[in-house]
C-alpha cells in the first residue's frame, strides 16, 4: 500500500530474496506467495522506492511503500519566455523515454519550454517582484492528469506557488506510466527558481579596477570634507552599501549608518563617481553582489595625494583576465589609442596584433576608468599613442612576437603577472560549499536526514526551523546570506557540529546554552548586528577560527583566554577601541585581523609589539 494515503498499489513486483520466485500485486494490492517467517522479500514498482522486508509470523501482513519522486532537475524561469522551436533547454533529470515513465506528449524538452512560458505569461506573475526557489512535488495520474501539486518549503511565496500550480495543472494530457499495459500514477519533483538575487559573499568577489588600495586612494583624493562638519568637529565612519551588477556598474547606493552634517551625502557622491568595478562571479557566472564599505571622515582625509602618472595608473589597475588565466594563455598586447579633446576621454582603443578577446576587454575597461584630469595633464589630442602590455602567468620574459608598429608615440611597457593579480581584498574564513544545497530544512530532511553537511545559503530564510535538531550527524552548517535575526535554541542539540557559518544575516545574539556546541572548531558570524562579543563563544574550547568582522563590537572580553586552540581571529570593521591583556597569552594564535576599527596607530604598534609570533593584519 502507498505509505502516504494507504491506497492499494497495483502491479508491484514481489520477489523472494535470493530466488526467482515471485508474485505481482493486483488492483487491491494483494498478492500470494509461499514463504516462511524470516524470509526476505524485495518489492519493486516504478512509482515507489525499492524496498526490502522480513516476513513476520503472521499469515497476512501489510507492506507500506514510499513514493519514488523522479527528479526533473531545476528550471530557472529568468530565461523565459522562449521560442521552443529555436531554443533547446538542457536540464538534467532522471527521466528516460520508456513505457515505465509518464511522458509529456511533445517530449521533455518541450515540457520545460511550455511550463516556463506558462509561468511567465500568468497575469499574476507580472505583479510578482520577489525571488523564489520552490521544490515542487506533483503527480501524473493513471489518467494523465496533473494533481497534488505541493511544495516542501511552504514558507516561501504563496503567490509563486499558486502560479506554478495553475501552470502545471494546465497540462492534463500526459501519457501515463504503464506496467504490463496497465496505467499507473507516477510522482515527480522539480525545482523552480527565479533569481533576482543579490549575493553578499561569492567565490570571486566584486573588486574595484586596480584593487581596494587604488579605490581608497581615489576616496582620499576626491573626498570633499563638508565645511559644516569640519567646523563642528564631526568625524567618524559612514557605512555605505551598494550593489555591483553583472557589468561592474554600481547601483542601489545608500547609507547604512551615517554621521550626518553632509558627510552621508558626500559618501554617496564618492561611490556614484568612483571608477568602474570588476563584476563578481559565482560558479563561473557573473552575478550581483551587495558591498558594505566604511568611508572615514577625519581632518587628515583631506590631505592631498601625490598625483601618479598615466602608466602607473594603468599598471596599478589592470589585472590578468580570468578566462585567460584559467586557460594558461600569455600574450603581449600592443594597443593604440587617441584622446578626444572635447570629452577628455580615451578613444579608438585598437589592438595592433592578434590577441585573445579577453585581454582587449580588460584593457578597454581600465582605459575607461582613467580620470579626465590625468588625461589632460599627460596626453595630447593630436597624438596617436602605442602602449605595450605584457601578460605573463609567472614571470616576465621578453620573447615578443615580431611586430611592425605604425607611427605614434611608444609608451613604456606595462607588465601584468597573473600571480600578483586579483587577490580578494578581505580575509575571510573558508566557506566550504561542497555540501549539496537544499532550499529549506524540511526539504533536506526529506532527502537526506542523515546528512553530515548542510548548506542553506542565500535562500531568503527569515527563520531557521527547529527541526534542525533532527540532523544528529551534522558536522557542517552554512546559513550565509539569509535574513535570520536569531538561531533557534534547538540548534544546541547538534553536538557533532564542527563548522558553523552564519555571515550576512541579522543576528543580534546567539541562543541560550550556545556553549553546548562543544565540538565547534570554526564559526563565521561576519556582517550581522552583534553589538557585543557573545560571551558563550569563550566556552568553546575546541574553537580554532572565529570571524566576527562587520559587526558593532567595541569590546573583547578577558574570557577570550579560554580559547586555547584559537588560531585565526577576524575582527575587521567593528568599533574596537582596545584589546584585553589576556589575548596575548593565546599561544596558538597565528593571525588577528583588525582593519577598520577605532584603534590608533600608536595602539596598533603596541599590539604588534606585545604579540610575539602572531601576525596583525590591518588592511
Amino acid at each position: 500500500m502507498d505509505k502516504t494515503n494507504q491506497a492499494p498499489i497495483n502491479k508491484a513486483t514481489i520477489v523472494l530474496l535470493g530466488t526467482t520466485t515471485g508474485s505481482v500485486s493486483n488492483y487491491l494490492g494483494y498478492f500470494q506467495l509461499d514463504v516462511q517467517p524470516g524470509d526476505k522479500l524485495m518489492i519493486s514498482h516504478p512509482s515507489y522506492v525499492l524496498s526490502e522486508m522480513a516476513i513476520p509470523e503472521s499469515d497476512a501482513f501489510l507492506i507500506l511503500l514510499d513514493r519514488k519522486y523522479y527528479n526533473l532537475g531545476s528550471l530557472s524561469i529568468d530565461q523565459f519566455s522562449i521560442d521552443p522551436s529555436k531554443t533547446k533547454l538542457i536540464v538534467d533529470s532522471e527521466i528516460k523515454v520508456s513505457e515505465d515513465f509518464a511522458q509529456y506528449p511533445l517530449g521533455w524538452q518541450r515540457f520545460y519550454s511550455d511550463f516556463g512560458n506558462s509561468i511567465v505569461s500568468n497575469p499574476q506573475f507580472t505583479k510578482l517582484d520577489s525571488t523564489f526557489n520552490l521544490h515542487v512535488l506533483f503527480t501524473v495520474t493513471e489518467k494523465g492528469n496533473v494533481q497534488k501539486v505541493e511544495t516542501l518549503n511552504s514558507d516561501n511565496d504563496t503567490t509563486a506557488l499558486s502560479i506554478i500550480k495553475t501552470s502545471l495543472k494546465k497540462f492534463d494530457d500526459w501519457i501515463p506510466a504503464k506496467i504490463q499495459g496497465i496505467s499507473v500514477p507516477q510522482y515527480f519533483e522539480i525545482n523552480i527558481s527565479r533569481n533576482k538575487e543579490i549575493f553578499m559573499i561569492v567565490e570571486e568577489p566584486a573588486m574595484p579596477i586596480g584593487g581596494f588600495q587604488s579605490f581608497y586612494d581615489y576616496i582620499r583624493s576626491n573626498l570633499n570634507y563638508p565645511s559644516e562638519a569640519m567646523r563642528l568637529g564631526i568625524e567618524g565612519k559612514v557605512m555605505i552599501q551598494f550593489v555591483v551588477d553583472k557589468t561592474g556598474d554600481l547601483t542601489e547606493i545608500e547609507v547604512v549608518k551615517g554621521i550626518g552634517v553632509g558627510c552621508d551625502e558626500e559618501a554617496i557622491r564618492l561611490i556614484k563617481n568612483s571608477p568602474h568595478w570588476y563584476p563578481p562571479y559565482q560558479r563561473g557566472t557573473a552575478v550581483k553582489q551587495r558591498i558594505i564599505l566604511p568611508i572615514t571622515f577625519n581632518p587628515d582625509t583631506n590631505s592631498p595625494k601625490k598625483r601618479i602618472s598615466f602608466n602607473d595608473f594603468i599598471n596599478s589597475r589592470i589585472r590578468y583576465p580570468r578566462k585567460a588565466r584559467q586557460m594558461n594563455i600569455e600574450s603581449t598586447v600592443y594597443v593604440s589609442f587617441k584622446i578626444d579633446e572635447e570629452a577628455d576621454e580615451i578613444i579608438d582603443v585598437t589592438p595592433l596584433n592578434d590577441i585573445d578577446a579577453e585581454f582587449m576587454s580588460e584593457i578597454k575597461a581600465v582605459f575607461k576608468s582613467v580620470p579626465s584630469d590625468l588625461i589632460n595633464e599627460e596626453l595630447k589630442s593630436s597624438q596617436i599613442y602605442i602602449l605595450p602590455i605584457a601578460f605573463r602567468l609567472k614571470e616576465y620574459n621578453k620573447n615578443n612576437e615580431p611586430i611592425t608598429l605604425p607611427a605614434g608615440k611608444l609608451l613604456c611597457e606595462i607588465i601584468v603577472i597573473a600571480k600578483d593579480s586579483y587577490i580578494p581584498p578581505t580575509p575571510t574564513l573558508n566557506l566550504n560549499t561542497s555540501s549539496q544545497e537544499y532550499i529549506s530544512v524540511d526539504q533536506a530532511l526529506f532527502h537526506n536526514p542523515n546528512a553530515r553537511r548542510l548548506s542553506l545559503t542565500n535562500k531568503g530564510l527569515n527563520n531557521l526551523s527547529e527541526k534542525i535538531k533532527e540532523f544528529e550527524k551534522l558536522v557542517f552548517l552554512d546559513l550565509e546570506g539569509n535574513n535570520l535575526t536569531n538561531l533557534p535554541d534547538e540548534i544546541v542539540h547538534l553536538d557533532k557540529l564542527e563548522e558553523l557559518y552564519v555571515p550576512n544575516n541579522k543576528l543580534n545574539s546567539l541562543p541560550n546554552q550556545f556553549d553546548l556546541l562543544s565540538s565547534l572548531k570554526v564559526i563565521g558570524l561576519a556582517y550581522n548586528n552583534l553589538s557585543q562579543f557573545p560571551i558563550s563563544l569563550t566556552q568553546l574550547s575546541k574553537l580554532e577560527a572565529l570571524d566576527l568582522s562587520g559587526n558593532n563590537i567595541t569590546y573583547i572580553p578577558p574570557e577570550i583566554i579560554n580559547l586555547k586552540k584559537l588560531k585565526i581571529l577576524v575582527l575587521n570593521r567593528n568599533n574596537i577601541t582596545e584589546l584585553p591583556e589576556e589575548i596575548y597569552s593565546l599561544k596558538h594564535l597565528e593571525k588577528v585581523f583588525l582593519a577598520d576599527n577605532e584603534l590608533t596607530q600608536e595602539q596598533l604598534d603596541i599590539i604588534k609589539g606585545k604579540f610575539k609570533k602572531t601576525e596583525i593584519i590591518i588592511n
